[in-house]
This record gives structure tokens, sequence and C-alpha cells, in this order.
């Protein structure tokens, strides 16, 4: 089976939702997520780096493009 690797730009509510939605997919890693507020971004990692320890996390969304090889984006 495939590995998607996914990235999140905006994390607070529904970036929370859309992170929720791939607790348990086998074949997905939520690999990067992005926010302008630092907090909100920090925050963000706090709750999901328990289910996903490699999850890097940007202020530009540029840069998380151009650096991950993601496969989905939300």
């Amino acid at each position: 089976m495939a590995a998607y690797r996914v990235g999140v730009i905006g994390c607070r509510t529904i970036g929370d939702q859309h992170a929720s939605g791939l607790i348990g997919l086998e074949n997905v890693t939520l690999a990067a997520a992005c926010d302008l507020e630092v907090k909100t971004l920090a925050g963000f990692g706090d709750t999901w780096r328990p289910d996903w320890p490699e999850l890097n996390l940007y202020t530009d969304h540029r840069e998380m493009l151009e650096r991950e090889e993601l496969d989905i984006v939300t």
C-alpha cells in the first residue's frame, strides 16, 4: 500500500479536525503543518507529535511546500 505524506496549512479548529481524520490510516503520515501564529503551531505540534513524532512545523507555507515532499495538502 502506498504511503502518503500530508501537510496541514492552518492549525486551528479545521486543521485539528483534518489531522484527527488521519488517525488510524496506516498509509498516511502527517508530515508537516503550518500556521502564522507560533503559539497555535506549537499547540498543534504538542497535540499531534505523540502520533507523528517526525511532524515538522512551519510558519511559512511556501517553505513547507518547498522542503516537504507532500502528496496531500489540506
